[in-house]
Order: C-alpha cells, then sequence, then structure tokens
C-alpha cells in the first residue's frame, strides 16, 4: 500500500512538468493502469476531460460516461456534475445541440437538487452557449446568460472572480449586438471594462 501511495505521489509530480499531449498520454496511461474504481479515479478522469477541452477537443466526452456512471454509484456528486458537463460539451463539439441541450437541463436539475450554485450558473452558462451557436433563438441566449449574471452576482458576494465577471459582461454584450440592442451592449462592454 505504501509503495502504491509513493508511485502516485511520484506520478503526480511528473504530471506537472509535462506539455498537454505528454500530459495527456501519462494521465491515458495512469488511467487504464489504476486498479481501483474510486474518487481518485473519477478526478483523473476530470483532469483528463480538461486536457481534452483545451488541447484535444475532438476526444473530449472519452471518459464522460465511465465517469458519471462511477460517481452515480459512489455517489460523488462533483464527479456526477463534471460527467455530465463533459458529455455536454462533447455534443456541442459534434454540433448535437438538442441533445446537448438535453443534457444540460438534466445537470441543470442535478446541480438545482444540491444547491450547488456554481454549477446551476454553468449550466445556464452552457444553454446560453448552445443556443448561441445553435442560432435557434437569439433572446434565449441572452435570457440565459442574463440568468447565469443573477445567480454570479449571489456567488460573488463571497467570493469575487473578476474574469469571470469580465467574461459574463462580454458575453451579454454580444447577446444584446445579436438582437441588435446596441445600447445595452455597450453599457455591458463598459461594464467589462471596469472590472478589467
Amino acid at each position: 500500500m505504501v509503495a502504491l501511495a509513493g508511485m502516485l505521489v511520484a506520478c503526480f509530480g511528473a504530471f506537472a512538468q509535462q506539455t498537454p499531449p505528454q500530459k495527456i498520454d501519462s494521465l491515458e496511461q495512469w488511467i487504464t493502469n489504476y486498479p481501483k474504481q474510486d474518487t481518485i479515479r473519477i478526478k483523473k478522469m476530470i483532469e483528463l476531460e480538461f486536457l481534452y477541452y483545451s488541447h484535444s477537443p475532438n476526444v473530449m466526452g472519452k471518459y464522460a460516461d465511465e465517469m458519471l456512471e462511477l460517481s452515480k454509484k459512489l455517489a460523488f456528486q462533483k464527479g456526477v456534475l463534471r460527467g455530465l458537463g463533459f458529455q455536454v460539451y462533447a455534443l456541442i463539439f459534434k454540433g448535437k445541440y438538442k441533445e446537448a441541450t438535453q443534457k444540460t437541463f438534466e445537470k441543470l436539475d442535478h446541480a438545482k437538487k444540491y444547491n450547488n450554485l456554481s454549477d446551476v450558473m454553468d449550466s445556464y452558462a452552457q444553454l446560453a452557449y448552445i443556443h448561441s451557436l445553435s442560432e435557434s433563438s437569439k433572446e434565449q441566449s441572452l435570457k440565459y446568460f442574463l440568468k447565469v449574471k443573477e445567480i454570479y452576482e449571489i456567488v460573488s458576494k463571497e467570493t469575487p472572480n473578476y474574469d469571470q465577471e469580465v467574461a459574463l459582461n462580454n458575453n451579454i454584450a454580444t447577446a444584446y449586438a445579436n438582437l441588435k440592442d446596441y445600447k445595452n451592449s455597450l453599457f455591458h462592454q463598459k461594464q467589462a471594462l471596469k472590472v478589467f
């Protein structure tokens, strides 16, 4: 057991010094060789899916189903939410907006059930993003971004995230511009600049 723990610590240290493609390969190998079905495995799958998101979006979602199934079995809420989230992004990347919307509502319901405001906010942002890409409803995209802002204002009282606030105001400005409401678009661009 001590040898396994030492090996894991050595592996974790090696991950930090690698380039993204090397890190992806190392994590994939680690997951393949890791014998347990536990939260450590799930956390490594989450880390790997984030790397896919940034560096190999065509592979994204590879571990999402396994992550979701194992997380449900272990009642690991973070893993359930991340699994659903990665499924959504994989569907978006494939242009399957209807399925992505359905999966996002599943994630939203789960986040609300556990009063996880951060993931409620993320779910609304995903819905806004889906609507902006699919162009199914520019009004819906704006509606969801405004919902994100409403929740952000609650969450940010405890822990403000200025990068997130800038991005949010920029997204709202873009949504207003898509509706040709340039006055509100300019207002939110100015809000983003103030925070920046």
